[in-house]
């Protein structure tokens, strides 16, 4: 509300009294989501607010589900900023319509109380948005030298991922330098203003209980509607209040990797055999285990992923193909902290080198190899087992 300089706008705002704190927030509230940098080996455990209202679909991922998409930024186009034309814009012309509105019923009526009233209350705004108003300014690179791309995951409490596959520019910029709040007035003049708008604040509520009736009721009305008004534009997406054009999002589709693509040497991770001490997955949709040197079948096609996964493996195993890396999961404890475990991030990265990540000027395709992931894990999860089991065995001995 105060990034726009629709702040200074006379008008009526529900439960002005909120907005009168003793101390301003020095940055934007964080949202929900654990950031990790492939790459760099930056570590957050939150989520920039910038960042989410970009990526606002995050919120909206099923469980286990993984999305990849591209960012890009446009250095022609003009920084993050309000959107001149937003929801927040209709609220503050509202509030501006309701003040003058009630300032001239009051002066119809010439009810003194209400006009003193309407002045009072309609110019806090102004004055709460004087000492408010904050600019947003994210952080450039001051060299030159060349920056790789650093692919960005977002991890969610229910599993899912966000992918975003950027250079080290942008992910300064919006995931990894903080989000400050750089206000025109310092500190000790707003604790002034904020004393000033309370006692604007206490003067209007006392004028505008001694107002007549009728005008009492039209403040009522108006508040009312206020506060309808308000509750709407809450609901709708964060993002249309922000001027993004900057940034350029694109979805990057998930492909299987065609087989004639794949390894088929004895000591490949992708022709890994399972233990045949250990009994064979049955569950529906595992793929066959082949023995080494097998040769694999030659699809026609690619294939199309579905990215909303059935367990947090699968989930897993698609992110660390996407970005070539297991050290962000192991780094994060996004996986289970065990060695058997870690032998299967170690492998999953392996078989993730096959990834081919191909774009052109309409599409980007991230054609993942058909790694039997499942099959892998249960072999050494089911080798860890019967280790530990000897070892219990021989310790009941001694």
């Amino acid at each position: 509300m105060f990034l726009s300089k629709w702040c200074y706008l006379p008008r009526l705002i529900p439960a002005p009294q909120a907005l009168i704190r003793t101390e301003r927030p020095e940055r934007l509230m964080p949202s929900t989501g654990k950031v990790v940098g492939s790459h760099s080996g930056n570590i957050r455990d939150e989520l920039n607010h910038v960042a989410h209202v970009i990526h606002s679909e995050g919120d909206k991922l099923d469980r286990y589900q993984v999305q990849v998409v591209s960012l890009k930024e446009d250095p022609t186009k003009d920084q993050v900023k309000a959107a001149w034309v937003s929801p927040i814009l209709s609220l503050s012309v509202l509030g501006a319509v309701f003040a003058a509105s009630l300032l001239g019923v009051s002066i119809w009526h010439n009810d003194g109380y209400s006009i003193i009233a309407t002045v009072l209350l309609s110019c806090l705004s102004s004055f709460i948005g004087i000492g408010s108003k904050w600019s947003l300014k994210l952080p450039k690179r001051e060299e030159d030298r060349f920056v790789p791309m650093s692919d960005v995951i977002i991890s969610y409490p229910n599993g899912a991922f966000l992918i975003v596959k950027c250079t080290e520019g942008i992910a300064r910029q919006l995931y990894w330098a903080p989000e400050t709040c750089q206000y025109d007035l310092d500190k000790n003049w707003y604790r002034f203003i904020s004393l000033l708008g309370t006692i604007m604040l206490m003067g209007g509520v006392i004028t505008l209980a001694n107002s007549t009736n009728v005008l009492q009721i039209a403040w009522a009305a108006a508040y009312m509607i206020l506060n309808a008004a308000y509750w709407v534009v809450a609901a709708l997406p964060t993002r249309w209040n922000w001027y993004l054009d900057s940034f350029r999002v694109q979805s990057v589709q998930l492909r299987k990797l065609p087989a004639r693509y794949l390894s088929d040497g004895a000591d490949s991770p992708l022709n890994h055999r399972m233990d045949p001490e250990i009994p064979k997955l049955k569950r529906a949709g595992t793929a066959d285990l082949r023995k080494p040197g097998t040769k694999r079948p030659v699809d026609t096609q690619d294939v199309g992923l579905n990215s909303q996964n059935k367990t947090f493996t699968e989930a897993l195993w698609q992110a660390i193909a996407v970005t070539r890396s297991s050290k962000w999961a192991k780094n994060t404890s996004i996986a289970p902290q065990t060695d058997g475990w870690n032998e299967w991030l170690l492998k999953a990265e392996e078989a993730a080198q096959a990834t081919r990540i191909t774009e052109d000027q309409d599409n980007i395709t991230a054609e993942i190899p058909d790694w039997n992931y499942r099959g892998v894990l249960s072999e050494i999860l089911g080798r860890e087992a019967k280790e530990q089991k000897v070892i219990r065995k021989g310790t009941e001995q001694v």
